[in-house]
This record gives structure tokens, C-alpha cells and sequence, in this order.
């Protein structure tokens, strides 16, 4: 158990790198989801993930929510 943590810890796998990527865009993902929510931004969430991802699945799936997130708040302060 100790190894599969090292190797976790030192990106040393593909996999590992893979976990680490999905374990900060689900942190994203929670947050766009409370902004959706709570009509409440939470721009360090998004700013300590910018240019984070190794992966480009993960990546382009960040792409993917930054650009709803922007039109969500683009729609949200043009209705006010």
C-alpha cells in the first residue's frame, strides 16, 4: 500500500498522473456546481487549476466548464 501511495505522490505513473488530474477537476466540477447554485462566484477555485492538467482528456474537459462557467456569468450579469 505504502508504494501504490509513493508512486501516487511522485506522479509516477500514468495513472497516478491521471488520479491527480481527476482529483482537481472534480474540485472544479464542485465548484461550478455551488456557483450554479448559490449565484456566487468562486474564482480561486478555477485560478489554482489554471494550467494545472497533464492529461488532455481533463484538459479539454476543463475547457469545456471554464467556457459554461463564462457564459453562465455572462448571461447572469446581462440579465441584472
Amino acid at each position: 500500500m505504502q508504494a501504490l501511495w509513493q508512486e501516487y505522490e511522485d506522479y509516477a505513473t500514468l495513472e497516478s498522473i491521471v488520479v491527480h488530474d481527476l482529483d482537481k477537476f472534480e474540485m472544479v466540477v464542485q465548484a461550478w456546481q455551488y456557483e450554479q447554485r448559490h449565484r456566487r462566484p468562486l474564482d480561486p477555485f478555477f485560478k489554482s487549476t489554471l494550467g494545472y492538467y497533464k492529461t488532455t482528456v481533463v484538459r479539454d474537459w476543463d475547457l469545456q466548464v471554464r467556457e459554461q462557467r463564462r457564459l453562465f456569468w455572462q448571461s447572469t450579469s446581462s440579465a441584472e
